[in-house]
């Protein structure tokens, strides 16, 4: 719920914001949008409403993801969708134990229900979810990609291991706040490794230094290729919860005011230079660790062999970025 106020602001203050975020090559030209699939409960900084607040009711017109989510789409056709259950409306729940799997087959429509009524009512395809293989498939969503298990929990990797069902299943390996980090047996499976939540830092020149390290070193050192950042943008009241914990801040609507702050520019580092589709170098071979501290990374675009490097230095607590872009034989350089 950390972006309630942005459907308040003026049209033409909620606009700039939106290009910041997602207008390909202006501000951090995001690449994916995580939402969360609204649950009529508390998750953090609020609430949204669900799609279905009873068994028999559906409506896909509440709630403010699905305006963000076009708002993207619009700036950027390209950007990835991927869809969370975080809470659930009471009726799914056991009663004794709150329990939103204690009826599968209820849950599972729930979910299928909000991806095809995205579709359906807002023209919206979600590449990725986290629950429901089996099902998706059955419902004619073989393209939607399983993320799981999307928490702070790699001992997961053990039941991929032991349940070739579930390892068949699964598409990505996502993990909430890794820190940088992958355990050897998950590597082993052969399958994408994610920060499918991360960073959580103000968004001062602290945070941006964070963000910095999370996108560099979590290749380098976690085998990670793709990060979503906990939050987007902090529109939210000032008070609650991880206040300001956002790649900017946009909390007053009143007034039309909002802050472009230093991780939206460490994020367009990475954006404006690669594309989703671009492959990252071995390690040992184009990604690797820098003797007098820091990182680099390098991409290549598989078609038109376009190679990107990303230079992460560290310097009295700050990181600095070096971006080398070669095509074919020209190379430009790029300093933050």
């Amino acid at each position: 719920a950390t972006s309630k106020l942005l459907v308040n602001y003026p049209e033409q203050q909620r606009n700039e914001i939106l290009d910041y975020l997602f207008k390909p090559y202006y501000g951090a030209s995001l690449q994916i949008l995580k939402v969360e699939i609204g649950g009529d409960s508390q998750s953090t900084d609020g609430s949204e409403s669900s799609h279905m607040h009873a068994e028999d009711d559906e409506d896909y017109n509440r709630g403010y993801q699905w305006g963000i989510m076009k708002e993207a789409k619009k700036r950027n056709p390209s950007i990835k969708l991927y869809g969370l259950p975080w809470v659930f409306p009471g009726w799914l729940a056991d009663d004794r134990k709150l329990n939103p799997y204690f009826n599968i087959s209820s849950t599972v429509r729930y979910v299928v229900n909000w991806i095809k009524g995205a579709k359906v009512h807002h023209d919206l395809d979600i590449n990725y979810i986290g629950l429901l293989r089996r099902t998706l498939n059955d419902n004619g969503l073989n393209d939607v990609k399983l993320v799981a298990p999307d928490a702070m929990n790699w001992s997961y990797v053990d039941e991929l291991i032991s349940d070739e069902e579930l390892r068949s299943a699964v598409d990505i390996i996502g993990q909430h706040y890794p820190g940088g980090y992958s355990p050897d047996i998950a590597r082993s499976l052969s399958k994408k490794l994610w920060a499918s939540e991360d960073y959580s830092t103000v968004d001062d020149v602290i945070g941006s230094a964070c963000w910095a390290r999370v996108l560099s070193e979590g290749v380098v050192f976690g085998y990670l290729t793709s990060f979503i950042a906990w939050n987007m943008v902090s529109s939210y009241y000032e008070g609650l919860p991880y206040s300001r914990s956002s790649l900017m801040t946009a909390n007053q609507p009143w007034s039309g005011h909002y802050e472009v702050n230093g991780p939206i520019f460490i994020t367009a580092h990475h954006t404006h230079f690669y594309d989703v589709g671009w492959v990252y170098s071995p390690h040992g071979e184009g990604v690797g660790v820098l003797k007098g501290g820091g990182t680099f990374v390098t991409l290549t675009n598989p078609v038109s062999r376009d190679v990107t490097i990303v230079v992460e230095t560290i310097v009295s607590f700050q990181n600095a970025f070096t971006i080398i872009r070669c095509f074919i034989k020209d190379c430009y350089c790029y300093n933050l």
